[in-house]
């Protein structure tokens, strides 16, 4: 079954989930906004595993 990753902040609600293979390009998104990061904001990522079915049927991630 195919991996994912779980993204969230605590600073914020939410989460979002990215190919494994796209991990790389998704911490890149998060330090790019360091202009909107706090001091002690946690950015936890979690090996997730679903189908691509499961993934595709995702909700679009419309940004924090």
């Amino acid at each position: 079954m195919p991996m994912f990753i779980k993204i969230e902040r605590s600073d914020t609600a939410g989460c979002y989930l990215e190919s494994l293979s796209k991990l790389h390009d998704a911490i890149d998104g998060e330090w790019d906004a360091e202009d909107q990061l706090e001091e002690g904001t946690q950015i936890t990522l979690t090996v997730v595993e679903m189908s691509q079915e499961e993934y595709d049927a995702l909700p679009e991630f419309d940004g924090w």
